[in-house]
């Protein structure tokens, strides 16, 4: 193995000096990268993920907006991408990739109801798409929609990952009833997109630590830091706390939207290969992950 001394070497100053801060070994750190993936019917966004998948050492996780999402239905219509080749560039991702869920609750609406009534509408709702993230059956009934169309590909997902973050009970349920193994929703401590909290910030084991999602007693959670795009200073000052820990074993996950790798694929690569140079951190397959998952943390 080479010297960490000789890796600094091909680092800006500012990347070895921050390296030295964090080289002091610590608890080993598993650490998954979840593409939260929207957008495949895209073809520049197919041909990043591709691009992507081939350069890593271990298979990420795509977790998936299907067709039966009808967001995703309406945005393959307007470009003119069928089920067929949908279908096509997953199998293709999937050499490359784990296949998860996405999930985005919503509804198509009349085009004379009233705009939603927030601040800040979604992407999905100027698309002219109603949220049902507070409808229980219209959760469950696009939950079993495209987790049913996901296995009529071949695939049954085992990790979650929430839209806008937003986590519910009827979620959680959903996940139980239909053999899920871990989510990645919760990012500590920051609440969903809308201001919400599934668990609240005292009830949060410490970063790092895995624990059973309640009122669940089978869906593991993994605690998300946001985003493996953005710059590497603000992902070590997001990640330091788990980084300088004395006790583990430790697992996190790192987020990013796969359309953000049009502008981004570069940012993700360097961001890989830097926190690859701490030698407490390794990064691993969600599979290999939750297989490797020690010690769990029930919370109320």
């Amino acid at each position: 193995m080479i010297p960490l001394a000789r890796k600094l070497l091909s680092f800006p100053p500012a990347k070895r000096a921050a390296l030295r801060l964090l080289a002091k070994k610590g608890e080993p750190l598993r650490l998954g990268f979840v593409l939260h993936t929207e957008m495949i019917y895209d073809g520049i966004v197919f041909e990043r993920l591709k691009s992507l998948g081939a350069s890593l050492p271990f298979k990420p996780m795509l977790c998936v907006m299907t067709p039966k999402n009808p967001y995703i239905k309406h945005a393959m219509e307007q470009r003119g991408v069928s089920e067929v080749e949908f279908n096509k560039r997953l199998r293709t991702l999937s050499e490359r990739y784990e296949v998860g869920f996405h999930g985005h609750w919503c509804t198509a609406v009349a085009a004379s109801a009233p705009a939603a009534d927030r601040k800040h509408m979604t992407r999905i709702e100027k698309a002219g798409f109603a949220l049902t993230i507070d409808n229980p059956e219209e959760i469950r009934k696009q939950f079993k929609s495209e987790v049913g169309y996901l296995a009529a590909q071949g695939y049954k997902p085992a990790v979650y990952s929430a839209g806008w973050w937003h986590l519910n009970e009827s979620v959680v349920g959903l996940l139980d009833e239909h053999g899920f193994s871990a989510d990645c929703s919760v990012r500590y401590p920051y609440a969903d997109s809308f201001g919400k909290r599934y668990i609240t910030p005292e009830k949060l084991p410490p970063q790092g630590d895995i624990f059973y999602l309640p009122p669940s007693k089978q869906v593991r959670e993994l605690h998300s830091v946001f985003y493996l795009h953005m710059k590497w200073w603000t992902l070590v000052k997001e990640l330091l706390p788990v980084l300088r820990r004395k006790e583990g074993p430790l697992f996190c996950v790192l987020p990013t939207h796969d359309y953000d790798l049009v502008e981004g694929i570069g940012k993700v690569k360097e961001n890989i290969e830097f926190l690859s140079r701490l030698p407490n951190v390794q990064w691993l397959s969600m599979s290999d992950i939750l297989r490797e998952a020690g010690r769990i943390k029930e919370i109320a």
